[in-house]
């Protein structure tokens, strides 16, 4: 999901071998936060803000040290702290962690801030593309990821913890408001 379609040549590179992060300073979009999202998607926006998603990184420094620990067995994870600063287990509650502009943001607390959830670039991939002024109106559709697939939550919603998850009765419920489809003269 790193914007369009069509994969760059680190995108492939990472498709064919994905236990090789992608090399830094490869051109592409960036992390920009969910407060960005919302200037042009403010229903999706409220929505999602109250979802456990919106919340997810919260939610996991809250969590019973009981939970935490047997999550963390089940997952064969080995804790460096609490939760909330384990690497193994915060990767699931951000945005793009350890990625281009994701989370943490080197020295901008902000916007550290501003991806500390699992926020709309999660599942929809890297904003910024799709976000500039400079990107024309008609083209940013090809800039964000509007199919988002079971694999991709399958990524943080494994059996071990999310031994429910059942992809199409959440995307059916939605995890925020999908725009209705625009009417066309066939359906007036």
């Amino acid at each position: 999901v790193a914007g369009g379609v069509e994969l760059s040549d680190a995108g492939k590179a990472f498709k064919a071998d994905n236990s090789k992060v992608p090399a830094a300073g490869v051109k592409g979009a960036e992390y920009i936060g969910s407060n960005k999202c919302k200037m042009c998607h403010l229903k999706q926006f409220k929505s999602w803000s109250e979802t456990r998603h919106a919340h997810a990184l919260q939610n996991l420094a809250a969590a019973k040290a009981e939970d935490v620990k047997a999550a963390a067995a089940k997952l064969k994870v080995e804790l460096t702290g609490t939760a909330d600063k384990t690497d193994a287990c915060v990767t699931c509650h951000v945005t793009g962690m350890h990625l281009a502009g994701g989370y943490p943001a080197a020295g901008d607390s902000t916007k550290t801030a501003s991806l500390a959830m699992v926020g709309c670039e999660s599942c929809h991939g890297p904003g910024s593309i799709h976000a500039s002024k400079e990107t024309p109106k008609e083209e940013k559709k090809k800039f964000i990821n509007k199919g988002v697939t079971e694999n991709l939550c399958k990524n943080c919603h494994t059996p071990e913890m999310s031994p429910k998850f059942a992809f199409a009765e959440y995307k059916a419920k939605g995890v925020h408001l999908v725009a209705a489809p625009a009417e066309t003269p066939a359906t007036k």
